[in-house]
């Protein structure tokens, strides 16, 4: 499993685009996709340490993105980041089995400090 990969699910192409601008000068490469299609595949061949998820997918939703993710032998324990407006996102993350959460609009520093915690359990 690669310790510098994160895998974004999210149909906003300007959001990917964003998290890549943030994520530029940081030891983190920035892996993504518009869709939720081959969610098991598309971690097998990028081999993220964290996987963020949009909350309003299209197609699959985050719940059945989550549900793949956490019934899958290998990538089970992969830390899950639910990304949205909506406004309990806490409850959600209950809900679905996701390990954290990031309302947005978010801070920088703030999903900065989070990418930093998962990436610092990896490396212990």
């Amino acid at each position: 499993m690669s310790k510098t990969t994160i895998l974004i699910f999210d149909i906003d192409s300007s959001f990917r685009e964003l998290l890549e601008v943030i994520f530029e000068e940081s030891p983190y490469k920035i892996a993504s996709s518009d869709s939720s299609q081959n969610t098991i595949q598309q971690i097998e061949f990028h081999r993220p340490f964290v996987v963020l998820i949009n909350t309003w997918m299209s197609g699959d939703n985050a719940f059945k993105i989550t549900h793949h993710i956490r019934q899958d032998l290998y990538f089970n324990n992969i830390p899950i980041i639910l990304m949205g407006t909506n406004f309990n996102l806490a409850a959600l993350k209950n809900a679905v089995g996701a390990d954290d959460f990031i309302v947005q609009p978010f801070d920088i520093d703030d999903i900065e400090r989070k990418i930093d915690i998962y990436s610092h359990h990896l490396i212990t």
